[in-house]
C-alpha cells in the first residue's frame, strides 16, 4: 500500500505536466498564448454567424431553452479559455524559476500576468534581457509598441484609420510570439505549440475572404437590380434620384399637407344614401384651403417627390407627409366623382383628376406610396359603378375607360427598388453605429475583440443583405412577367424556398422586413382583377343597351363583346356574374335586398364564397323605381 500511493500521484502529476505542457515553459508559453487569443477572437463569431441565427429559426424554443444553451456556451468558453490562461500562467511562473530563479512570490507575480495579455511583457522583458537574446528582446519591443497604437485606436480621436488595427493586431501577435519562441529553456521547440495561433490565422483569414466574397456577391446582385428596374438602387444614386422632384415646401403640396382634414370623407356604398350629397357639400365648407390645393394639384402633371433628408440617412426616417394627403385627395375626387355620377363630362373629369392623383403616388418613394396609388385607383374604379347605375356614360366612354390601364408590374418594380435601397440604408446605418458603439464608448469586451468585431458584424449584415437582394430579385423577375402569365398565388408560392431559408438561417433585417413582400404579388392581382372586373361590367352595360336587358351569363357576351369569358388574375379562374334580386349589406346595418348585378372573383384559396361576402366586387345596383 505504500508504495501504490506514490504510484498513483507519479499517473496525476504525470498526466497534469502533460496537459499543461510543463516540461517546456517555452512551449506552454507560445501555446497558451495562442489559445487564449484563438478563445477571444472566434467568440463573436460564433454567436453572431452560429448561435443567434440557430435561436432565431428555432421558432418553438422558449426563453429557458434559450438562457440554458447561453449558460452552457458561456461555460464552455470558460472553461477552453482557462485551459490557455493555466497554460500561459504555469508557463510563466516555470521561466522565471528557471532562467530568474526568483522567489516564489515572483514566481506567483509572474504567473498572474497571464490574466493581461499586455502584462506579459513584464515576464519576458527580464529573461531575454538576463539571457542576452538581444534579438528577442528588440522584437518584443516593437510588439509593446504595436500594443501601444493597437490601444489608441480605441480612441474617438485617434488619426489611426480603424482597418490598420488588423495589421498591428497581428504583428503585435507574430512579434509577441516570436520573442517567446526565442526564449531558452533548455527543450526543443515544438512547431505544435503554434497550433493555436495558425487555427486563428485559418479563422482571421477565412473571415476577410469571406467578407470579400461577400462583398462582390452583393455588388453583383446590386448592379443586376439596377439593370432590371432601370435605376440606382443604393442610397447614394437615391438621393440623386431625389433632387430632381418637387420639393415637399413648394406649392401646391405644402398647403395641401398643412391643411388636410383631421376627419377624412366618407365615401357611400351603393345605393346611394340621400345624405351623401350634404356630407360633401359640409365638407368642402369646412376645408377650403384643402380643397383650393387638391384643385390646383390635379392641374399638374405627376412627378416625383424630393424629401427632406434624414440626418441618419435612413430611408426608413423619411416622413411621408405628402400620403395622407394625397389619399384624402383621391377620396374628396371619388366622391365628387359619385356626386356627378349623372354628369358625363364631369364624370370623365374627375376620373382622369383620380387617374392623376394615383399616379403622383406611384411616382413617389417607397413601397407604402405605391399601395396608396392602389388604393385611389381603387376608390376610382369603385365610384365608376355610379355612373354605370345613373347611365350618364357612351360607349365610346367604355372604351375609352377599359384603355386606361396602369402598368402595377412596372410600378411594383420601383417600389421594389425602393424597399432595396432602403435595406441598403439599413445595413449602413446598423454597421454605422455598430462601429460607433465600439470606438466611442467603453466595453467589457478586450480591445482585440472589438477589433474583430466590425468584421464580424459585417459579414453577419452582408449574408443577411446577399439573402435580401435575392428576395428582392426573384420579385422583380416575376412582376416582369405578363399577366396571363401566371396567377398572383402562383407568383406569391415562388417565395416559398426563401421564406424556408429565412426562417432556417434566422437574417434579423430580413425576417423583419421581407415576409410580407411575397404578397404584393397578390395585391397586384387584387388592383388588377379589380380592373377587370370594370372592364367586363363596362360590356355588360353595352350588351344591356342593345338587347334592353341584363345578360343571364357572361357566356352570352361572347363573341360579340368579349372574345372569351374572362379570366381573374388572382388564380386564373372564371370571373363570377350574377344578377336581379342581390342581398347586399352595409356597414354596421341589417341585410338589404337591391335590384342590379354584380361581377366577383374567387377568393385567394380559389373557393367560392359568394358575391355578398367576396373581397373583390362590381356591383351595379340600380335605384328602385
Amino acid at each position: 500500500m505504500s508504495d501504490a500511493q506514490p504510484l498513483r500521484h507519479y499517473s496525476r502529476k504525470k498526466f497534469f505536466y502533460r496537459l499543461f505542457l510543463r516540461r517546456s515553459p517555452r512551449n506552454a508559453a507560445v501555446f497558451g498564448f495562442g489559445w487564449m487569443l484563438f478563445c477571444l477572437l472566434s467568440l463573436p463569431g460564433f454567436l453572431l454567424l452560429v448561435v443567434f441565427p440557430w435561436f432565431a429559426s428555432v421558432s418553438k424554443a422558449n426563453f429557458h431553452t434559450i438562457i440554458g444553451v447561453l449558460c452552457l456556451i458561456f461555460f464552455l468558453f470558460l472553461l477552453f479559455y482557462c485551459y490557455g490562461l493555466f497554460m500561459l500562467g504555469f508557463a510563466y511562473s516555470g521561466l522565471v524559476r528557471k532562467v530568474l530563479s526568483a522567489r516564489k512570490v515572483f514566481q506567483q507575480s509572474a504567473a498572474i500576468c497571464a490574466l493581461f495579455i499586455p502584462a506579459g511583457i513584464l515576464v519576458i522583458g527580464p529573461i531575454l534581457w538576463k539571457q542576452k537574446q538581444k534579438t528577442a528582446l528588440c522584437l518584443a519591443s516593437a510588439a509593446v509598441i504595436l500594443m501601444i497604437l493597437f490601444f489608441l485606436i480605441g480612441s474617438r480621436n485617434s488619426p489611426i484609420p480603424l482597418g490598420s488595427s488588423w495589421i498591428l493586431n497581428f504583428g503585435c501577435i507574430a512579434l509577441f510570439t516570436a520573442a517567446l519562441a526565442l526564449i531558452r529553456d533548455n527543450r526543443h521547440f515544438r512547431p505544435a505549440s503554434l497550433l493555436p495561433l495558425f487555427l486563428l490565422l485559418l479563422y482571421s483569414t477565412g473571415l476577410l475572404i469571406y467578407d470579400r466574397t461577400l462583398s462582390a456577391e452583393i455588388a453583383e446582385q446590386r448592379d443586376m437590380l439596377a439593370r432590371l428596374t432601370g435605376r440606382p438602387v443604393d442610397p447614394a444614386g437615391f438621393w440623386r434620384e431625389q433632387e430632381k422632384g418637387m420639393p415637399l415646401t413648394a406649392e401646391p403640396l405644402a398647403p395641401l399637407i398643412a391643411s388636410a382634414p383631421q376627419e377624412s370623407l366618407e365615401l357611400p356604398v351603393l345605393p346611394l344614401p340621400g345624405d351623401f350629397l350634404t356630407c360633401l357639400q359640409a365638407y368642402r365648407q369646412a376645408n377650403p384651403a384643402f380643397m383650393a390645393a387638391v384643385r390646383e394639384l390635379r392641374q399638374l402633371p405627376p412627378q416625383p417627390i424630393r424629401h427632406v433628408r434624414p440626418s441618419d440617412d435612413l430611408l426608413a426616417s423619411i416622413n411621408l407627409s405628402e400620403l395622407n394627403s394625397l389619399r384624402e385627395a383621391g377620396r374628396l375626387t371619388a366622391g365628387e366623382l359619385i356626386a356627378a355620377a349623372a354628369d358625363r363630362q364631369a364624370v370623365l373629369r374627375l376620373n382622369a383628376d383620380l387617374i392623376r392623383l394615383r399616379n403622383w403616388c406611384a411616382a413617389d418613394f417607397s413601397l407604402i406610396a405605391k399601395l396608396v396609388a392602389m388604393s385611389i385607383e381603387k376608390m376610382r374604379l369603385d365610384s365608376l359603378r355610379f355612373a354605370l347605375a345613373a347611365d350618364s356614360l357612351t360607349d365610346d366612354d367604355f372604351k375609352t375607360l377599359a384603355s386606361e390601364q396602369a402598368n402595377w408590374g412596372d410600378i411594383f418594380i420601383d417600389a421594389f427598388a425602393d424597399e432595396a435601397t432602403a435595406f441598403e440604408s439599413c445595413i449602413n446605418f446598423v454597421q454605422s453605429q455598430t462601429l460607433q458603439a465600439l470606438s466611442d464608448r467603453p466595453t467589457v469586451l478586450p480591445v482585440s475583440v472589438q477589433r474583430f468585431l466590425p468584421l464580424e458584424v459585417g459579414i453577419w449584415l452582408k449574408r443577411d443583405w446577399r439573402f435580401a437582394q435575392s428576395y428582392y430579385l426573384l420579385g422583380i423577375r416575376l412582376f416582369r412577367k405578363s399577366a396571363p402569365a401566371s396567377s398572383g398565388t402562383v407568383q406569391a408560392s415562388q417565395f416559398t424556398d426563401l421564406n424556408k431559408e429565412l426562417r432556417r438561417k434566422g437574417f434579423l433585417l430580413s425576417g423583419m422586413l421581407l415576409p410580407a413582400l411575397n404578397m404584393i404579388h397578390v395585391k397586384q392581382a387584387e388592383i388588377e382583377d379589380a380592373k377587370l372586373l370594370a372592364d367586363t361590367a363596362f360590356q355588360v352595360e353595352r350588351y344591356r343597351r342593345k338587347y334592353g336587358k341584363l345578360p343571364e351569363t357572361l357566356e352570352a357576351l361572347v363573341p360579340e363583346f368579349l372574345p372569351t369569358v374572362p379570366l381573374d388574375r388572382m388564380n386564373r379562374l372564371p370571373i363570377r356574374y350574377e344578377h336581379g334580386d342581390l342581398k347586399f349589406k352595409r356597414p354596421g346595418k341589417p341585410e338589404e335586398t337591391h335590384c342590379g348585378y354584380r361581377l366577383y372573383t374567387c377568393e385567394y384559396d380559389g373557393k367560392n364564397i359568394g358575391g355578398t361576402k367576396a373581397r373583390n366586387t362590381f356591383a351595379v345596383l340600380f335605384p328602385a323605381d
